[in-house]
């Protein structure tokens, strides 16, 4: 029998998993030859081995003396092939719904449901079948092994073919099955074998495998690794095999080991008790060895849709579809090593393990632990805490104070002998009547040069404690004992430790969280409290009593201190606050060897860039020695020599692990520096400053300085995070190359530190257009998801700086940049209802890569809106203009009311990286002279829009021509003259495609067309096309039915040519050809001019407005806290009208257009004599004032307005509206404009208070 290195604390947990039935499974099912031989009392041994697993140690009854070495092979202990017609019970749990209230949206904003009846076992296989159920509805299924099989160490293995697109999200992984261990997710661990994110789109063919552990969430870390080894794992099943032992997981597909997580890259930083087990209450403790993954977990399979990592699904996504399992098989490593769990496992020695990713800078670091800062505040009597920084000292002697209520009769000794130990000195408090507290608070050292009163507990990630030995006397129930930290009356925070925590009459830890303590403030209501600064904590620890009625308590309290954790070095503090900060040393007289461990180092072109320390080498590019210098006053300095080879070099001062520099951000960077020789170097100097490369701060050249005298130089810290540092890893103090480095060049260098302020103006917060040239700009951008981005030299143009993003390798398919900080722009977006672009100079290496810009509210990203516009060319730049009025599939429409203070750009979205490099430059408000990508509906109207349109069999193209009968339009004119094929036509999207999929579905399979032809009963046919593939293709034909006057004609591709291919909704389509009078040559029907325009998805809308059409697909734009849906007419059910919410609060001005911003399939027909309109109404009340605008489609400015009156309450009656009287301070009518679209306004003029107002047959002259 194997033991466990906990031992008694193995035996317990042990006794209660046997209790809980954790491992109550039938072994009579296992297909393993070696259990079908086991007789029932072997399978009880071998079942309780099993359950003995992560006890280690050596069997004491073992025979002494020769025997034969047990033979170490693979055991199978569990297996589902899913031979029946139903998912098996007793193996398995189905989870249901959508995780609320715990985990809502599974805790990762995932949008399906689970459902049972998505989960089926035949022929075979079990088949977890995601769905899309109309309205956004999507359900999915969840199965579990939790209870009924759960495990530690072993093999793994399930065979699975998974589903693909859009917004996919097929899973196999393993999950903690015990929380009272290490606490929940991710202190527990999570263990994920294969997830496909958005498998089989734009080229990504990865699956990924992933451990999770760390701090607490929101701290917490991954590592993860891809592979394409199982590139159509959409089409085929393939084998995903976990090989889990102790401090090591190694994954497989198909027999292949590809990736190796070892316990280096992983920890669990969780609260604990006294015997190592998950206590809320208790302090933060480090797991042991391979902590969380020496516990029990269960198997998880599932198919989500939508969630983080995704988005959403879109048009292409394919429903029904689902992930296929053959089998799921595990194995236990019979007679193993019984301290390692290994000895079955196969090993690829080339697979070398992950290092640890979290986005956090620690990922670089030499170790996985956190970073850790410990302050004692009380051990024997409060501390008297010493502070040093450089030859200067000060103290902060710890004072006890306190409150005491009215009928308060308090014991406050902090200096009492142990009853318990004599040797040891703790703090009585006694509390009884009323409400009292004790305190430890800071030393008043407002005199104090160095140090400033209070503490500074500030982190980068939530982890910190106050932690405390109690013993409790004596406590009468419903006593309240509290903690707090305080700044300052009335800004503290406070937690009461609960009852069931007590340990009353003996000694026991307590930790008080800080997140707890941040989220609890006191004094909110009586007094304006407003929290906890944890950067400026005046009173460090405080201890309150509130006695129950007649009550009481009695306490002993000892060695109190904070602790706070955090990944960054330097991340989090517990120190005292400083007045001023210290300046951090690079060099002075010697390296500070204590920040900068690594010392001088150098690299260069000859070394491959590897870093060399001996500065001796003449082989190397640099040489340097620290020598005592001419000038006495200076003592030692850093002598530098680049020799005169052809390699290039950089020289430095470095550390192994990141430094926090986050302090120094208002400050500089400084140094002196001599120049003694400059060889052949006309361009001077450069420094720049390092976050592991390729972070960097880019170069800084300083020009030709100190050429034979020593200079100070000043570099501020703004201008280094501007360009792309990152202040919380700094792993260089200092980086400084001769910009040229022709010739033997030697310089030497003094006093390079880091001060804390600077004379230098801060920079200006980055605005549109962003250059990256101007030297007094901010241009710091934040990257996630896996991009690097820095400032470097245009690619082409030496003299003009531009962002340069590397989407790294293996990176998100979300990876993007923030084009600024948090913060944003100083000025929101300009856009406005017709003003909707903005532009981008980008340099892709490749045509045809999707870049998406995303513009969100600073205050709600909820609010936001992102577009989508294709490169063109490689290697070459380019302006791409982004049109919001054309967002992304299932993503918010452009409000105009709204504002965009923020951008994000996204390159080859939807695709994991590859370490491809892309620079841009110029982002900019409106087009910027360049032309955005074709799109549904193309209305010729746009004037920075790319039509690429391409002619073929004779016919000749003139956009941008007068519409022949309204000139203020604009149109497309093809000419087919004498000589023209009887195929000839027009193309649009020829090059690049639309910028969207056009998204047919089995009920929306049609388009439209204004057409103006010189003869009626003329065929025009249309042709859609996939971007790839012109045989994917699908076409259709109506005819004209007027001579030389508009219709609108509709094209429904369900309905395809004789002959040519049928729709396939399984396609994609995005280019679109017209061809007029098809298959009459232009010699047989002589020269003709055909007009054309509005070539959009859908029947149009136009006058008039019924809502009765089943073919257009009625929509409104609300604005100003307006609801508009289709309804039924409240007094004919049979009827569909409108129906508007003006919602309670909502603005005066709160509108509903009516349609989309696409308008009217027409202009609408005013003329002289001729420009009223009507609406039916049904409102609340006799005497509201409905207003009616019209605008011009392409600039909103083109308007007029007119109003009506109510005479009727709750019924029927017929609204006239006349535009010749338009409202007063409003355009007038101009019948030469051409109006294309209508908004409706509602008791204009008043604020909403949730009335809903009916709308009907809106129509141009008169009644329907």
């Amino acid at each position: 029998m194997i033991l466990n290195r906990f031992g008694a604390w193995c035996s317990k947990r042990l006794s209660s998993l046997s209790a809980n039935n954790l491992f109550h499974h039938d072994l009579s099912q296992f297909k393993s030859q070696s259990f079908k031989s086991l007789s029932k009392s072997s399978s009880a041994i071998l079942l309780s081995a099993f359950v003995l697993a992560g006890c280690g140690g050596v069997d004491p009854d073992q025979p002494a003396g020769e025997f034969e070495a047990p033979v170490r092979e693979w055991q199978l202990v569990f297996s589902d092939e899913f031979d029946g017609t139903a998912l098996d019970s007793s193996k398995w749990n189905i989870d249901l719904g959508d995780g609320c209230p715990d985990l809502c949206g599974w805790g990762n904003a995932e949008l399906q449901q689970y459902a049972a009846d998505n989960v089926s076992v035949a022929d075979g296989l079990l088949r977890i079948e995601g769905r899309d159920e109309g309205a956004g509805v999507y359900t999915s299924g969840r199965i579990n092994t939790k209870g009924k099989f759960d495990f530690n160490y072993g093999r793994v293995e399930v065979r699975a073919k998974i589903p693909s697109g859009q917004g996919i999200w097929p899973a196999i992984w393993l999950l903690h099955s015990d929380p009272t261990i290490y606490g929940g997710w991710p202190q527990s661990g999570e263990i994920d074998m294969m997830e496909g994110f958005n498998f089989a789109v734009n080229d990504n063919f990865n699956i990924a495998s992933t451990v999770h552990s760390g701090l607490p969430i929101p701290y917490n870390t991954y590592t993860t690794g891809t592979t394409d080894l199982a590139s159509d794992a959409d089409l085929e099943f393939h084998d995903y095999v976990l090989e889990w032992e102790r401090g090591r997981l190694r994954f497989f597909v198909d027999g292949v080991h590809y990736q190796t997580i070892d316990q280096d890259n992983w920890f669990s930083y969780y609260p604990a008790d006294e015997e190592g087990l998950y206590d809320p209450y208790g302090p933060y403790t480090l797991g042991l060895d391979d902590a969380p993954f020496d516990q029990l977990f269960h198997i998880i399979l599932n198919f989500a849709i939508g969630g983080n990592p995704v988005g959403s699904p879109d048009m292409n996504t394919l429903f029904p579809q689902a992930l296929e399992v053959d089998y799921v098989r595990v194995y236990e490593c019979a007679n193993s090593n019984p301290e390692t769990r290994r000895g079955c496992g196969t090993v690829d020695p080339n697979v070398e393990p992950l290092t640890m990713h979290s986005g956090a800078p620690l990922a670089n670091a030499t170790t996985a632990n956190p970073y850790l800062e410990v302050l004692d505040l009380y051990s024997d009597g409060p501390e008297v805490i010493t502070v040093s920084i450089g030859n200067d000292s000060s103290t902060n002697t710890l004072e006890v104070n306190g409150f005491t209520g009215d009928n308060a009769t308090v014991v406050n000794n902090p200096n009492v002998i142990d009853p318990d130990d004599e040797t040891n000195t703790v703090w009585h408090v006694s509390v009884a009547g009323d409400v009292a507290n004790v305190y430890l608070q800071s030393q008043d050292l407002t005199e104090d040069e160095l140090l400033d009163t209070g503490f500074d507990f500030s982190t980068s990630d939530l982890v910190g404690e106050i932690v405390f030995d109690m013993k409790i006397n004596s406590a009468t129930s419903g006593t309240q004992l509290i903690v707090k930290l305080d700044s300052g009356f009335p800004n503290v925070g406070q937690v009461t430790i609960p009852e069931s925590e007590w340990a009353v009459g003996e000694w026991k830890t307590y930790s008080i969280k800080f997140k707890d303590i941040v989220a609890n403030p006191g004094f909110v209501d009586c007094c304006g409290g407003q929290g906890v600064d944890l950067s400026n904590v005046v009173n460090p620890f405080v201890f309150e009593v509130v006695p129950a009625e007649n009550g009481s308590a009695d306490v002993f309290i000892d060695d109190i201190y904070i602790s706070n954790a955090c990944y960054v070095v330097g991340g989090c503090k517990a120190a005292n606050r400083l007045k001023a900060l210290p300046d951090l040393i690079v060099f002075d007289n010697e390296v500070n060897i204590g920040t900068w461990d690594v010392g001088i180092a150098a690299a260069d072109s000859g070394s491959g860039f590897a870093n060399y320390t001996d500065g001796t080498n003449t082989a190397n590019k640099a040489n340097w020695q620290v020598i005592t210098d001419t000038d006495p006053d200076r003592g030692e300095v850093i002598d530098v020599t680049f020799n005169d080879s052809g390699e290039f070099g950089v020289w430095f001062i470095q550390s192994t692990t990141g430094v926090n520099m986050n302090a120094y951000a208002a400050g500089a960077v400084e140094f002196d520096i001599i120049v003694d020789d400059y060889g052949n170097n006309t361009t001077g100097m450069t420094m720049k400053i390092d976050c592991f490369f390729p972070c960097t701060s880019g170069d800084k050249n300083l020009g030709v300085i100190a050429d034979g005298v020593w200079e100070t130089i000043t570099v501020p810290v703004s201008q280094l995070t501007a360009s792309g540092l990152d202040l919380s890893t700094v792993n260089t103090g200092v980086v400084i190359f001769p910009t040229n480095q022709s010739g033997t060049i030697r310089f030497r260098l003094d006093n390079i530190k880091w001060v804390s302020t600077t004379d230098a103006p801060p920079l200006q917060q980055i605005d549109l257009p962003v250059t990256f040239d101007d030297s007094t700009v901010d241009y710091t951008v934040t990257d996630f998801g896996g991009n690097g981005s820095i400032i470097d030299v245009d690619p082409t143009d030496s003299a003009n700086n531009v962002m340069r993003t590397v989407k790294g390798d293996g990176s998100e398919v979300w990876a993007g940049t923030i084009i600024g900080t948090d913060s944003g722009f100083a000025t929101a977006v300009p856009l406005t209802a017709s003003e909707t672009t903005m532009s981008m100079r980008v340099y892709s290496p490749l045509a045809g890569i999707p870049v998406r810009l995303k513009l969100e509210n600073l205050d709600d990203s909820n609010i936001s809106v992102e577009t989508e516009a294709l490169t063109t060319t490689s290697d070459a730049w380019e302006t791409i203009v982004f049109d919001f009025s054309n967002t992304v599939v299932d993503t918010p429409a452009f409000d105009p009311a709204q504002t965009y203070q923020k951008a994000i750009v996204f390159f080859n979205f939807g695709t994991a990286g590859t370490g491809e490099a892309y620079y841009w430059d110029n982002v900019s408000f409106g087009d910027d002279g360049g032309l955005s990508q074709l799109d549904l509906p193309i209305t010729f109207d746009e004037t920075a829009t790319n039509f690429d349109a391409a002619v073929f069999g004779g016919t000749a193209l003139t956009l941008d021509v007068a519409d022949p009968e309204n000139a203020g339009n604009k149109v497309a004119q093809l000419d087919k003259p004498i000589g023209a094929e009887l195929w000839s036509g027009v193309v649009f999207g020829a090059d690049n495609g639309l910028a969207n999929n056009i998204p047919f579905s089995a009920s929306e399979t049609k388009l439209s067309m204004r057409v103006y032809s010189p003869d009626a009963g003329i065929p025009v046919r249309m042709k859609v096309e996939n971007f790839n593939d012109g045989n994917i293709s699908v076409e259709t034909e109506t005819l004209t039915t007027v001579a030389n006057g508009w219709e609108t004609l509709t094209f429904d591709f369900s309905n395809n040519v004789s002959g040519t291919p049928a729709l396939d909704l399984a396609q994609a389509y995005r280019k679109v050809a017209v061809f007029f009078n098809f298959g009459t040559d232009g010699t047989t029907a002589g020269d003709k001019t055909y007009y054309f325009e509005n070539i959009q998805f859908g029947v149009p809308l136009d006058l008039p407005v019924t809502f009765d059409n089943a073919d257009i697909n009625y929509q409104f734009i609300d604005f100003g806290g307006n609801s508009t849906t289709t309804a039924a007419d409240p007094v004919d059910a049979a009827n569909t009208v409108a129906a508007t919410t003006k919602g309670a609060g909502s603005e005066v001005w709160a509108g509903s257009i009516v349609g989309d911003d696409n308008g009217f399939a027409n202009p609408i027909p005013f003329e002289a004599g001729s420009t009223s309109m009507q609406l039916r109404v049904y409102s609340p009340a006799a005497g509201i004032p409905v207003r009616l605008k019209v605008e011009n489609l392409a600039d909103g400015a083109i308007a007029v307005e007119t109003e009506a009156t109510t005479t009727v309450a709750n019924s029927w009656e017929t609204l006239t509206f006349n535009f010749t009287n338009n409202v007063s301070g409003t355009p007038a009518i101009d019948v030469n404009q051409s109006y294309q679209k209508a908004v409706v306004f509602f008791d204009f003029g008043t604020s909403g208070d949730d009335s809903v107002y009916y709308w009907d047959d809106l129509t141009f002259g008169g009644v329907k």
